[in-house]
């Protein structure tokens, strides 16, 4: 049975559980995917939990973490389905030094954002319900996960962001150094047991039964938000905030038509028996 609770606390005390289990396996990892419905609190939970893991490490090391640049030409690329604006650019080497070195991050948060398949390639029926899975590059999603999780030939990554003023995903976006040990990967259609995304749900089961060989470990966690009329509050509020709409009526309509079909698809078609924890955030991001 997973865990419940009401913020990310209890599962940054997990992660740093299992870290201390594996602490023999200096070059592993551990790929938090974090699901749930729009609106449910995903992007924010992840981005407390990365803060409160990294301020825990700074705190038990009182050290400066390392330094790396990403070497400005990639060693593989994998493409997507979007041309230049979807792909993953893996390196395999990592300087520690160099003029435009980033601090290696203990835990990193990645977004599914940047999969958006850019404009340009969305026929407008997918430009109309554009945030449904179809209109995600989806396969690349999936590379991704298994990159993370099984694939140790890179010494960095780095994933295509999102730019909400073009409206379109950017690329290189966000970099993610092997050493790093905590990657937070959240997005709505993680779980889905619908084709290629089921692909990461089996390599989940696989890595839970050690099929894979992977000296990495998996958590899986579900978010959970508010009710309908809090979660279209919210929801409208971030289309109007971002640009996507231009009143906070379109963007309560906008929910209701696309968004609000996007969660049920979520929540009646993801793969449940893997999360090793709920995270209810209906008491935090209810409306006042």
């Amino acid at each position: 049975m997973p865990l419940e609770s009401s913020d990310v606390t209890a599962l940054s005390s997990r992660i740093l559980e299992k870290l201390e289990e594996d602490k023999s396996q200096q070059e592993s990892r551990i790929i938090v995917l974090m699901y749930g419905a729009p609106g449910s609190g995903k992007s924010t939970s992840a981005e407390l939990l990365t803060k409160d893991l990294n301020a825990k490490f700074k705190r038990k090391n009182c050290s400066s973490q390392q330094r790396f640049s990403v070497p400005s030409q990639p060693s593989v690329i994998h493409q997507g389905k979007g041309k230049a604006k979807t792909q993953i650019f893996q390196y395999n080497e990592e300087s520690s030094i160099g003029s435009k070195s980033e601090e290696i991050p203990f835990a990193t948060h990645l977004k599914m954002d940047g999969f958006h398949l850019p404009l340009c390639v969305l026929d407008e029926e997918l430009k109309r319900r554009r945030g449904c899975q179809e209109s995600f590059d989806a396969s690349l999603v999936v590379r991704l996960v298994e990159l993370l999780l099984i694939d140790d030939t890179w010494s960095a990554l780095s994933i295509p962001d999102f730019d909400h003023a073009t409206k379109d995903p950017v690329n290189p976006g966000i970099y993610v150094s092997k050493k790093t040990k905590v990657v937070v990967f959240e997005g709505l259609y993680l779980m889905l047991d619908i084709d290629p995304w089921s692909q990461i749900s089996k390599m989940v089961k696989d890595s839970t039964e050690n099929k894979n060989g992977s000296k990495n470990t998996v958590l899986v966690a579900h978010i959970r938000g508010g009710n309908e009329i809090e979660t279209a509050h919210r929801i409208a509020l971030r289309h109007l905030q971002s640009g996507l709409v231009v009143s906070y009526d379109e963007g309560r309509k906008r929910y209701f038509e696309n968004d609000l079909a996007n969660a049920k698809i979520v929540e009646n078609r993801s793969v449940t028996i893997f999360d090793d924890m709920i995270i209810n955030n209906s008491i935090r991001l209810a409306l006042p």
